[in-house]
């Protein structure tokens, strides 16, 4: 990865700004939440650029728990942008799932404090993630005896890509 990738891969997610509005999202809402990631990316940039791959420091953004954490507003821009694809795509999901997908995404996708389930996931990887090239990986802590984790990978099948791991606990 070179900063010229950091950079177009910004300008593909900076493209959703656009799509909110056709997705009955409120563009001056929306951005709100974008400027944080746009500040990762640079962050990213920057490091990528001057040859720094060590990736603790968006380890140290995503665990800072501080009032004034970015990690919360990148997190919602996600939600947003996942949103998003799932209303635009609406034929994909709406066998999956047991409400409209308008009212899917207001419960589930956009509101604060809910956990992503399975049809979120599809739409966060095929609408959002896969298209960087990266795949998406959710290492499933059940709490069940032993040390073993159960990983549920969301990747094209034949594909071997970078992944993004998620943790989720129950």
């Amino acid at each position: 990865m070179d900063g010229e990738t950091v950079a177009r891969e910004k300008a593909r997610l900076m493209a959703f700004n656009d799509l909110f509005a056709s997705a009955g999202l409120e563009p001056t809402m929306a951005e709100l939440f974008t400027e944080e990631t746009w500040e990762l990316f640079e962050m990213v940039k920057q490091n990528v650029d001057a040859g720094n791959r060590d990736e603790a420091f968006i380890v140290d953004v995503f665990n800072d728990t501080s009032p004034t954490s970015k990690a919360d507003s990148i997190i919602y821009h996600f939600k947003l942008m996942t949103s998003t694809y799932m209303k635009l795509n609406a034929p994909l999901y709406e066998g999956f799932l047991e409400v409209p997908v308008e009212e899917y995404c207001a419960t589930r996708i956009e509101a604060t404090n809910q956990e992503i389930e399975q049809p979120g996931l599809f739409a966060l990887t095929s609408g959002v993630i896969a298209p960087s090239g990266f795949g998406l990986e959710v290492l499933y802590l059940d709490r069940s005896e032993g040390d073993d984790v159960t990983p549920y990978n969301f990747v094209p099948e034949g594909q071997n890509l970078a992944m993004i791991t998620l943790l989720y606990r129950p």
